[in-house]
């Protein structure tokens, strides 16, 4: 059996076909209120500048046997979870946050809210107040002149992130010598984070919902 080669005008053929890239602007990120329920905070979708994907990180533990050592699998730990947010002018992101932050702790009753949501109808989003533990989700979005196999459309590949809340809502940096739109930066306390995939009604559903955050 004989292997033709390709000419360079027929390879850039097949990776044009087959093959691209991720780009990093093309994301979203979207909060929950509940596990799958209806999403909030819409607006402040398209208020993310940047953010990372979440990582997991598991110890070792050490066992002598015999001249060495052999190492087994420890605690499974997930670090915190960043976005930077562009600070708008009628202070939208900012109350969001900062609400949610109520929830945890507030101020004037020095009580924090419910852990969870409980409840259908919390979970649906049916205006019933939940926990101050909500769940995100990252989309990578791909680029909208090809299509990716195996995935629903727009979509390359996600993460749902359970069990987030804003430890910190940072500092803006105000700084004369720049021109540059304020930003300020949330941390999130995370429990853990899965693949994310829906199926096509699914999302069809949700942008039906909630048009403004696709």
């Amino acid at each position: 059996m004989s292997l033709t080669p390709m000419s360079p005008s027929e390879f850039q053929s097949t990776l044009d076909t087959y093959l691209d890239f991720h780009r990093t602007y093309l994301f979203r990120v979207l909060f929950f209120d509940g596990l799958l329920g209806a999403v909030k905070g819409a607006l402040v979708t398209n208020l993310i500048s940047q953010t990372d994907t979440p990582t997991s990180t598991t110890g070792a533990i050490n066992l002598g046997w015999q001249a060495g050592k052999v190492k087994l699998t420890g605690k499974t730990d997930y670090p915190d979870w960043k976005v930077t947010i562009r600070d708008d002018a009628l202070n939208i992101a900012h109350t969001y946050f900062q609400d949610w932050r109520n929830d945890i702790y507030n101020l004037k009753t020095g009580q924090s809210n419910k852990v969870d949501t409980s409840g259908l109808l919390a979970t649906l989003g049916f205006g019933i107040s939940g926990g101050y533990k909500r769940s995100a989700v990252i989309l990578m979005l791909a680029n909208t002149n090809r299509t990716t196999a195996g995935t629903a459309p727009g979509m390359i590949r996600g993460y749902l992130i359970n069990g987030i809340w804003p430890k910190e809502v940072g500092t803006i940096a105000l700084d004369y010598a720049t021109e540059n739109i304020a930003t300020f930066p949330v941390t999130f306390s995370i429990d853990s984070f899965e693949p994310y995939s829906v199926a096509s009604e699914v999302l069809s559903l949700a942008t039906t919902l909630t048009p403004s955050i696709f």
